[in-house]
């Protein structure tokens, strides 16, 4: 069984104006032969890219949280919710990978992770309808509390229930 290895491609490509055969003619230089575009590949495994983007995204993360702590240092509780709210990513994060490492649930530290992984999407889901739902029109509220409700049932029965 052979793996295919993802690659990334760069292909520089030079307008014909500012070609090295158009600069020579221009300066009524003799040609040389075209040069061709660089191609520069790198090859990258699945466990590689899972890393980068990984490494991406919690960069993202952390600019976002930051700016969010930074526009809002005056409010502790909203300081406070930021950081309690990257906290539980990251412990989902970790949670996750150990998940998807150990076969998805089917032996056992799987199966041990499962409650954790269910608990921490669950806070998450409660913690951000807690923050959005009071913005809302109370009929638009009880919508959001209702789907947080829904996606927690939902998730429960499929780690649980659904085998």
């Amino acid at each position: 069984m052979s793996l295919k290895t993802p690659r990334v491609i760069l292909l520089l490509q030079v307008p014909s104006s500012l070609s090295p055969r158009s600069i020579d003619q221009q300066a009524g230089r003799q040609a040389e032969a075209p040069v061709p575009p660089t191609t520069i590949s790198v090859r990258m495994d699945d466990d590689q890219w899972s890393a980068l983007t990984s490494w991406l995204g919690f960069g993202a993360l952390a600019c976002n949280s930051g700016l969010a702590i930074y526009s809002s240092w005056g409010d502790a509780s909203s300081v406070a919710f930021v950081l309690a709210a990257d906290a539980a990513l990251l412990l989902l994060f970790l949670c996750l990978r150990e998940f998807e490492r150990n076969g998805r649930g089917r032996r056992g530290a799987g199966t041990r992770i499962k409650p954790a992984v269910w608990a921490l999407t669950t806070l998450l889901t409660a913690m951000f309808a807690s923050r959005v739902a009071p913005l809302m029109p109370p009929a638009v509220g009880a919508v959001v509390w209702a789907m947080a409700v829904a996606t927690s049932a939902a998730g429960f029965w499929a780690f649980f229930l659904a085998g």
